[in-house]
Formats: structure tokens, C-alpha cells, sequence
């Protein structure tokens, strides 16, 4: 009824001439389009307050990170005895030990290349606590030679351990020097009691 009663009042004020047709087609136009369209006066009417509908909030997903699971952190003992082993081969094979060297060469008769031969022979060793037990326990089925070769390797194991080892814990690539510290104690006492070297911790 609205419309209707809209459209005969248009058409009154046309024959009256107060309206073109070009401002109805305006006012048409503005409404469909949802613009605001002035009244029978020249002013603009008001917007209707649009309410915004319950439920249609649309909710912004965030994107879930998935979380590496974390690893299990290496135990700082775990290479200890092969980064000891490492360490006390290279110190054993270089000239920082040859004074250490000359007294038990000597009163062995045993050669200085023999020596750095027999340690430079025995790198693969190290890597597990029996590969570098072996090196320091005499068996049945060595020689001679071989056995002085091993009581030199554990005397001059201990002067690493004792006078060298600090210094390269603290200035050397060792991650967990504090650790390292503490078991240089245990490394020693296996190192002169070679039959109880089966553990470390």
C-alpha cells in the first residue's frame, strides 16, 4: 500500500510539474541499490540500521604449527671415553709427549718411531671401551714388544689425563666441559687399573 500510495503521489506532482521523470527513475534506482534516497522534502533520508544476523561471524582460522616432537637430548657421556681415547692417541703420537717419552723408551730399548707406529696402528681402538681396554691390558698372546709398547701407552695415558687433559677439555671443541671435568678422574683410574675399564658411569 506504501508503494502504491508513493507512486500515485509521483504521478500528481509529474502532472503538477513539480518532478521529472528522470527523479523517479533516480529514487527507483537509489533504493534498489541501497543507497540512501531523499524524501518528498529534498533531504536525505536515514539508513535503516542494519543488524548483523546471529551465526554469520565468520570465524578466522589459525593455522596450527605442528610440533616436532622432541628429540631424545644425547647424554653428555655418551662419546666420552672415544673423545678421551681420540685425545690421548693424538697426544701420544706428537712431540708434546716425547720428553715424556725418552725415559721409558730408553729403559725399555724400545724405539721412539716404534712407539708412534704402535700408537698411530691402534686409532681404530678407541671408539669403544673394549677396543681401548685392549689397548692397555697385556693378554697371553702377545709379544714381547708388544707388551712394553702397551705399559709406555698407559704411562704416558696418565700424564695426559693428569698434566694435559684440563687444558683441552676447556680450550678444546668438547660441548660438556663441566662433565668432561668430572669423569677425568674415572678415565684416570681405568686407565691404571685397565681390568675393571668394562663401564664408565
Amino acid at each position: 500500500m506504501r508503494f502504491l500510495k508513493n507512486r500515485i503521489r509521483m504521478a500528481q506532482a509529474y502532472r503538477e510539474g513539480g518532478l521529472q521523470n528522470n527523479n523517479e527513475n533516480q529514487v527507483v534506482r537509489s533504493v534498489d541499490e541501497g543507497l540512501p534516497a531523499k524524501d518528498e522534502e529534498g533531504t536525505q533520508a536515514e539508513p535503516k540500521a542494519t543488524t548483523p544476523e546471529v551465526g554469520t561471524k565468520k570465524k578466522t582460522r589459525t593455522k596450527k604449527h605442528e610440533r616436532e616432537s622432541p628429540s631424545k637430548a644425547a647424554s653428555p657421556t655418551k662419546n666420552i671415553v672415544i673423545n678421551y681415547g681420540g685425545a690421548i692417541i693424538a697426544f701420544a703420537a706428537s712431540s708434546l709427549a716425547e720428553p715424556y717419552l725418552e725415559p721409558h723408551l730408553k729403559k725399555e730399548g724400545v724405539t721412539l718411531k716404534q712407539f708412534v707406529d704402535f700408537v698411530q696402528a691402534s686409532k681404530g681402538k678407541t671408539n669403544s671401551i673394549q677396543g681401548f681396554r685392549s689397548l692397555l691390558i697385556i693378554s697371553e698372546t702377545d709379544n714381547e714388544t708388544t707388551k712394553t709398547l702397551k705399559q709406555i701407552f698407559a704411562k704416558i695415558s696418565e700424564v695426559f689425563i693428569k698434566y694435559f687433559s684440563v687444558n683441552w677439555i676447556m680450550h678444546g671443541r668438547v660441548t660438556h666441559k663441566l662433565v668432561y671435568l668430572k669423569y677425568r678422574c674415572r678415565i684416570l683410574r681405568r686407565i691404571q687399573n685397565p681390568e675393571y675399564f668394562t663401564y664408565i658411569k
